[in-house]
């Protein structure tokens, strides 16, 4: 557990994880994936928020966002949803893709990139937020990939 004044962040609780990057904005866990080149990634960052009227701006701003990020020079994009929710009785947008990645590091063919996303206005300080991911790259979709991004995302908390 990484506890801090803003969010607490559980490792992912399987065998292999590694704590790949720590710093102020956020918190990065790897392991390899069943074959070369292929890799796990979950992460928790923290993010600015514009201010947004309804759910649904909400969601637009962070699928404008995703797609700022994904240049497509080196992502086909295959496919993405996002939908806003409050579970956690704050505002939320659950955001899912995958994409083919024509050039991966560490492998010479091009691999597949599913990420479960959780993205979350933070409660107590609003012009802030932050997104939980979970990711796997290989040469195919990972079927267990929503049930090991939810058991991540239920290690992400808001401090009381």
């Amino acid at each position: 557990m990484f506890a801090g004044s803003y969010i607490n962040v559980k490792a992912p609780d399987s065998a292999g994880w590694f704590l790949s990057e720590s710093s102020y904005t956020g918190i990065t866990f790897a392991k390899p994936g069943p074959s070369k080149g292929e890799t796990f990634v979950a992460y928790v960052k923290g993010i600015n928020l514009p201010s947004t009227a309804s759910p649904s701006e909400f969601e637009e701003v962070i699928r404008a966002g995703f797609r700022n990020d994904t240049s497509p020079e080196r992502f086909d994009l295959l496919r993405e949803s996002s939908r806003y929710t409050d579970e956690r009785g704050y505002p939320c947008v659950r955001h899912e893709s995958l994409a083919r990645d024509k050039t991966p590091r560490g492998s010479d063919v091009p691999l597949m990139l599913a990420m479960d996303s959780l993205y979350c206005r933070h409660p107590k300080r609003q012009e802030t937020g932050f997104v939980a991911t979970f990711s796997f790259r290989g040469k195919d979709e990972y079927p267990q990939l929503r049930s090991e991004a939810e058991s991540f995302f239920q290690g992400v908390q808001v401090p009381d």
